[in-house]
Protein backbone atom coordinates (compact mmCIF):
# COMPACT_ATOMS: atom_id res chain seq x y z
CA UNK A 1 0.00 0.00 0.00
CA UNK A 2 1.36 3.41 -0.87
CA UNK A 3 1.22 6.36 1.56
CA UNK A 4 -1.30 8.05 -0.75
CA UNK A 5 -3.76 5.20 -0.21
CA UNK A 6 -3.85 5.77 3.55
CA UNK A 7 -4.53 9.52 3.60
CA UNK A 8 -6.42 10.71 6.69
CA UNK A 9 -10.12 10.69 5.89
CA UNK A 10 -9.79 8.44 2.85
CA UNK A 11 -11.90 5.29 2.68
CA UNK A 12 -8.83 3.09 3.22
CA UNK A 13 -7.61 5.31 6.05
CA UNK A 14 -10.98 5.00 7.82
CA UNK A 15 -11.04 1.22 7.34
CA UNK A 16 -7.49 0.84 8.67
CA UNK A 17 -8.17 3.05 11.69
CA UNK A 18 -11.39 1.22 12.53
CA UNK A 19 -9.68 -2.15 12.17
CA UNK A 20 -6.99 -1.04 14.64
CA UNK A 21 -9.72 -0.02 17.12
CA UNK A 22 -11.58 -3.32 16.68
CA UNK A 23 -8.36 -5.30 17.15
CA UNK A 24 -7.58 -3.30 20.29
CA UNK A 25 -11.11 -3.92 21.59
CA UNK A 26 -10.57 -7.66 21.34
CA UNK A 27 -7.30 -7.39 23.27
CA UNK A 28 -8.78 -5.02 25.90
CA UNK A 29 -12.50 -5.85 26.33
CA UNK A 30 -12.75 -3.86 29.59
CA UNK A 31 -12.20 -0.56 27.77
CA UNK A 32 -15.16 1.36 26.32
CA UNK A 33 -14.51 2.76 22.86
CA UNK A 34 -16.44 5.68 21.39
CA UNK A 35 -16.21 6.21 17.64
CA UNK A 36 -17.58 9.45 16.24
CA UNK A 37 -18.56 9.66 12.59
CA UNK A 38 -20.56 12.10 10.54
CA UNK A 39 -23.43 11.24 8.21
CA UNK A 40 -23.67 11.95 4.53
CA UNK A 41 -26.60 13.72 2.86
CA UNK A 42 -28.64 10.50 2.75
CA UNK A 43 -28.26 9.93 6.50
CA UNK A 44 -25.74 7.11 6.16
CA UNK A 45 -22.30 6.92 7.74
CA UNK A 46 -19.68 8.93 5.91
CA UNK A 47 -17.21 6.17 5.20
CA UNK A 48 -17.39 2.42 4.97
CA UNK A 49 -20.36 0.42 6.22
CA UNK A 50 -17.71 -1.31 8.35
CA UNK A 51 -18.26 1.40 10.97
CA UNK A 52 -21.90 0.40 11.48
CA UNK A 53 -21.04 -3.31 11.49
CA UNK A 54 -18.20 -2.87 13.98
CA UNK A 55 -20.11 -1.18 16.79
CA UNK A 56 -22.69 -2.31 19.35
CA UNK A 57 -24.68 0.93 19.54
CA UNK A 58 -25.26 3.69 16.99
CA UNK A 59 -26.61 6.98 18.31
CA UNK A 60 -27.86 9.85 16.17
CA UNK A 61 -27.85 13.32 17.68
CA UNK A 62 -30.11 15.85 15.98
CA UNK A 63 -30.88 19.52 16.34
CA UNK A 64 -34.50 20.64 16.28
CA UNK A 65 -34.92 24.37 16.38
CA UNK A 66 -32.70 26.65 18.42
CA UNK A 67 -32.49 24.82 21.75
CA UNK A 68 -33.99 21.33 21.31
CA UNK A 69 -31.70 18.32 20.82
CA UNK A 70 -32.80 14.74 20.12
CA UNK A 71 -30.77 11.58 20.77
CA UNK A 72 -31.93 8.30 19.20
CA UNK A 73 -30.36 4.84 19.12
CA UNK A 74 -30.68 3.56 15.55
CA UNK A 75 -28.78 0.36 16.34
CA UNK A 76 -28.52 -1.29 19.72
CA UNK A 77 -27.41 -4.88 20.28
CA UNK A 78 -28.34 -4.70 23.96
CA UNK A 79 -31.57 -2.69 24.09
CA UNK A 80 -34.32 -0.84 22.26
CA UNK A 81 -33.95 1.38 19.19
CA UNK A 82 -35.80 4.43 17.89
CA UNK A 83 -36.73 5.64 21.40
CA UNK A 84 -35.94 9.35 21.40
CA UNK A 85 -34.44 11.24 24.34
CA UNK A 86 -35.02 15.00 24.31
CA UNK A 87 -32.65 17.63 25.68
CA UNK A 88 -32.66 21.40 25.99
CA UNK A 89 -29.48 23.33 25.38
CA UNK A 90 -29.14 25.75 28.32
CA UNK A 91 -26.46 27.87 29.93
CA UNK A 92 -25.49 24.77 31.97
CA UNK A 93 -25.23 22.51 28.90
CA UNK A 94 -27.65 19.78 27.87
CA UNK A 95 -30.55 19.17 30.24
CA UNK A 96 -32.80 16.17 29.74
CA UNK A 97 -36.48 16.85 29.23
CA UNK A 98 -38.29 14.34 31.43
CA UNK A 99 -41.10 12.34 29.81
CA UNK A 100 -44.47 12.75 31.48
CA UNK A 101 -46.64 9.64 31.31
Amino acid sequence: MSDGDNVVGSMLGIKNCLQMILDSREAHPHITYIIVSQLNGEGNFFGPQLIDHGVDVTLMFGVKGKDLRVLVATKNRVGPVMVPAFFLMSDKGLEEIEKKD
